[in-house]
């Protein structure tokens, strides 16, 4: 039984197309479509039918399924308990992580750590959709909700806090807007399926900004925005702090929103996966 056909395949079924299982898995496109067609062959029959919208299980794609299921989360624990026992920092570890906390504050303070373990290759995966750490779609997630899945390990490693800000570019001398004046300048915010319920908070406590002006789905949008003068904008303030020419507005209100790092507890002693910990652990104590 070659593990590999049936991984392809339950991907393949997850995703609905060889491109998207491809992605997922971190391969390419014809290694997916050569391992489904082996399987197929293996097994003389078709496992799914190929439409134009995508991959779509036959009956007895379907009863292999069923089989199969429980041998993954079996194999994941075996390919999980071996990745656990390294002894050497060295190999890759995938991080999880929103793309504005990954890309304004954590990316820019890995020099010490790839000075200090140059065996490791840090790959962030900061896509909107939640990842599975249980199949090992990543080794360490940095969430901003709390998770529920179970048999993971948890730690809340600080809080962030969201502020109003604005360009210098838009007040005029050194004008700093009042809570009853901010209706007066245009509004950037966020599409309204990925505004946190602390965001929604801060809006409430805001009570009079504009309907946005502009939207978008990540804060890195904002952010650019706000700084070229556009308008006000809530922003966290690992993208905010020492920044120059971004005001705080109405700092007396803010909220707070605590980040979580989470981990499988079969690699918590993975050597590779240790070393990342301790440096975010200590960015965390330092930053947050």
């Amino acid at each position: 039984m070659n593990w590999d056909y049936y991984r392809y395949f339950i991907e393949v079924y997850r995703m609905g197309s060889l491109k998207e299982a491809a992605r997922k898995l971190g391969v390419n496109q014809t290694t997916v479509g050569r391992n489904l067609s082996a399987l197929e062959a293996e097994m003389g029959t078709r496992l799914f039918e190929r439409r134009s919208d995508g991959f779509v299980i036959t009956a007895a794609g379907t009863r292999i399924l069923a089989a199969v299921q429980g041998t993954e989360e079996a194999m994941l624990g075996v390919e999980r308990l071996l990745s656990g026992k390294d002894e050497r920092p060295e190999g890759i570890v995938k991080i999880a992580a929103p793309g504005a906390l990954a890309n304004h504050w954590l990316i820019p303070k890995l020099s010490p750590f790839m000075k200090r373990h140059p065996q490791v290759e840090l790959q962030f995966l900061t896509g909107p959709e939640l990842v599975n750490l249980a199949r090992r779609d990543a080794d360490i997630a940095l969430r901003l909700v709390k998770p529920k899945q179970s048999g993971l390990v948890l730690r809340r490693a600080g809080a962030m806090k969201l502020g109003l800000f604005g360009s210098e570019k838009l007040f005029p001398g050194t004008t700093i807007p009042k809570k009853t004046d901010i209706h007066d300048f245009p509004f950037i915010g966020l599409f309204s399926d990925v505004v946190s319920d602390a965001e929604s908070d801060l809006l409430k406590k805001l009570e009079k900004t504009r309907p946005p002006s502009i939207k978008s789905a990540a804060w890195s949008s904002v952010y650019s925005a706000v700084t070229a003068g556009l308008g006000i904008g809530i922003l966290p303030s690992f993208m905010t702090a020492g920044k120059k020419g971004l005001v705080p507005i109405l700092s007396e209100i803010t909220v707070s929103v605590p980040v979580w790092i989470v981990y499988h507890p079969d690699l918590k002693n993975a050597a590779r996966v240790r070393v990342v910990l301790d440096h975010l652990n200590r960015l965390f104590e330092n930053d947050f």
